[in-house]
């Protein structure tokens, strides 16, 4: 086969800098080794040092070209992204918004479940507006804040009071059938506009707390609380231990299951009737009643004897009295809250001269 002619220009086994590859190029010395410049060409050792400290040279002279600039440095060296010093806010700014019955429970209104109610059933004005909304927001001493056409004013002073309720009382502070209040039972005699604390059927008697300490109303209504109360009950029949037992287990009721119970048997009218006493740390909507009837017995009579550290005693139908300093401090803690200061009885409830 004859040999392929060659390119002219460029002499066979030469690379692009005339050289031929692997040998040094024409008036170099034979001596120095040279490596690749990266560009197809080769260079000295020292021809390489220098290109490499003019390279450094060039970098650092940009840099400083850039600084001015704000080109090539961190973000957080830059004038407009530092670290800017907190401004201090005027008193407008500082104001908080809150949720309306959270500012009403801590006024002494009622407690938030009832402030709710209270806001629902259109009874609460914000700034001359009625509000029925719970979500609404206000800033406690700016908004002007009514219930009632009665403005909010300072949180009062605290107030607990143990109420034995009748039966034919409701214990909401609205009532849009005008039945008869449990509040009506203090008008005129407590001068602190005060809330029960949780509820009691509208035919149960016993032991009902009022206060306008709304952190106490939330810590002792709290589940995971657990604030136990004894009911006694009079239920018609007698029912055997295998219902008694169903009792104490948990009975299934349409919401759900019901917590274990303490159940004890007071007395028996066989076949008429029995007295039993429950105690519970539930809460539900006519609960006791309820349970009783799952195991297919009436209640005839309710009444609440305790709730949580609180004994009805001898407290007459109908009566109140003020709770002692002892009294409140076991209510906070099983409410789980610490006491700020040792209350004084004696300014539990005043009344109006």
């Amino acid at each position: 086969m004859a040999d392929k002619p060659r390119k002219p220009g460029r002499p066979q086994g030469e690379g692009p800098g005339g050289a031929r590859r692997g040998r040094p190029a024409a008036g170099r010395g034979q001596g120095a080794p040279r490596f690749s410049t990266g560009g197809g060409g080769f260079a000295s050792v020292d021809e390489q040092l220098r290109m490499s400290l003019e390279r450094g040279a060039l970098r650092r002279r940009r840099a400083r070209r850039h600084a001015g600039a704000g080109v090539g440095v961190p973000k957080a060296a830059k004038p407009e992204k530092r670290a800017r010093q907190p401004q201090r806010l005027s008193p407008a700014e500082m104001e908080v918004a809150e949720r309306l019955q959270k500012v009403m429970a801590r006024a002494g209104v009622a407690s938030r479940r009832h402030s709710e109610e209270l806001i629902q059933a259109g009874r609460v004005t914000v700034n001359g507006r009625v509000v029925t909304e719970l979500g609404t927001k206000v800033v406690a001493g700016r908004d002007i804040i009514e219930v009632d056409g009665r403005p909010l004013g300072q949180p009062e002073e605290k107030v607990y009071v143990m109420l034995n309720k009748p039966k034919g009382y409701v214990t909401t502070l609205f009532d849009p059938q005008g039945r008869p209040k449990v509040t009506d039972l203090l008008e005129g005699q407590v001068a602190e506009r005060v809330y029960p604390v949780g509820r009691l059927d509208y035919d149960t008697e016993g032991l009902l707390l009022l206060t306008n300490d709304g952190d106490l109303a939330n810590g002792l209504m709290h589940p995971a609380r657990k604030v136990k109360k004894t009911y006694i009950a009079k239920v018609r029949g007698v029912p055997g231990p295998a219902k008694l037992k169903k009792l104490q287990e948990g009975i299934e009721l349409e919401d759900g299951p019901t917590a274990p119970a303490e159940v004890k048997v007071l007395e028996v009218r066989a076949p008429n009737s029995a007295t039993i006493s429950l105690r519970i740390h539930e809460g539900r909507n006519r609960q006791v009643r309820r349970m009783f009837a799952a195991i297919g017995h009436e209640v005839i009579h309710l009444k609440r004897t305790t709730l949580g550290p609180l004994n009805l005693g001898d407290l007459p139908v109908g009566q109140w009295r003020p709770l002692t300093s002892e009294e409140v401090a076991a209510l906070y803690k099983a409410a789980g809250l610490r006491l700020g200061g040792k209350p004084r009885a004696q300014r539990a409830a005043r009344r109006r001269s």
